[in-house]
């Protein structure tokens, strides 16, 4: 963080100085002076208590750089979208951090190829792939110790695509609408663009939304069991319908 957005914020600074280095060459480096205890929130994730270390302002060139010490904490998970991160708030893992992963079933790891291991734990179980670099095949034991770590749950992301802007030759608008109403009326448009469609692929689903419908005690389906019709039957009610 800039130790000028730590002044203007009157956050509480520590003086502690220390070298932060970077990958590259070895002069590459800064020298911070102090440090200040900050609670940080990106998107829905929020993690409190971090220290963020203090460098000059020409060093920075933005006001704080998000890093490790929020981006690894284990209630914070993140998917890259393109250019974008999105972060999420998770419950902590349902392991302990170091437990014991076990198999579950017997697997058989074919040679240089990826496997599915289904382990277990005390506290929940899931399948993970595995790399077999093994130039012939691995038999693994049921029970056998695959490693240690943790389970998490990471949660579901709902990528929805943008759409296009609507064009004004794609509105029909009463010819008595003064060419200043139309720009309006297609900028308001525009702005609500996930609220219109412009045809039956971007009506999508209803979301957040539950519609119960109730049934009769002991109804069944409606069932008709086919019967032959002739063709002109046939044409005569597909026109009708």
């Amino acid at each position: 963080m800039k130790i000028s957005s730590a002044v203007i914020n009157q956050l509480q600074i520590q003086y502690e100085t220390t070298d932060l280095k970077s990958f590259g060459p070895s002069e590459f480096r800064v020298i911070s002076p102090a440090y200040v205890i900050v609670n940080i929130k990106i998107d829905n994730a929020t993690v409190s208590n971090i220290k963020c270390r203090l460098v000059s302002d020409e060093n920075l060139p933005v006001e704080i750089l998000v890093g490790r010490p929020f981006t690894d904490h284990e209630t914070v998970k993140y998917v890259k979208e393109g250019d974008t991160l999105t972060f999420f708030q998770v419950d902590v893992p349902l392991t302990a951090p170091g437990l014991h992963l076990r198999a579950r079933t017997d697997v058989t790891m074919l040679p240089n190829s990826i496997n599915f291991i289904e382990i277990a734990s005390s506290d929940g179980s899931c399948r993970v792939p595995a790399t077999g670099n093994y130039p012939v095949s691995t038999r693994i034991k049921e029970g056998a110790s695959i490693g240690r770590g943790e389970i998490a749950e990471l949660p579901v992301l709902t990528i929805v695509p943008e759409k296009r802007p609507i064009k004004m030759e794609e509105i029909v608008i009463g010819e008595r609408r003064i060419t200043e109403s139309r720009e309006e009326l297609l900028g308001i448009i525009n702005e609500f663009r996930d609220c219109v469609a412009v045809d039956m692929s971007e009506i999508g689903c209803a979301r957040g939304v539950e519609i119960e419908i109730s049934e009769k005690p002991g109804a069944t389906p409606v069932y008709c069991k086919p019967y032959k019709a002739r063709v002109r039957q046939n044409e005569k009610r597909c026109a009708k319908f």
